[in-house]
């Protein structure tokens, strides 16, 4: 599941994908900023489905990209 946090206008949004093969977990952030004009209960559910979108971007294929792998 991803974590929605707001940081001012602008909305940081994080998934976690598990742990590498040293141990450190494996995330992928991305910031969601809404449309001028939208009221702050429309730019919450806008960020959650960003969130949803850039989740299964990453659930539905077996993304892990280890350090020196090409």
């Amino acid at each position: 599941m991803a974590s929605i946090n707001q940081r001012g206008d602008t909305f940081r949004i994080t998934v976690s994908l598990g742990y590498g093969m040293d141990g450190k977990p494996i995330r992928k952030i991305a910031t969601f900023k809404a449309p001028q004009g939208t009221s702050e209960g429309e730019a919450r559910k806008l960020a959650e489905a960003y969130a949803c979108d850039f989740e299964k971007k990453y659930a539905d294929s077996h993304y892990i990209k280890e350090e020196g792998m090409n």
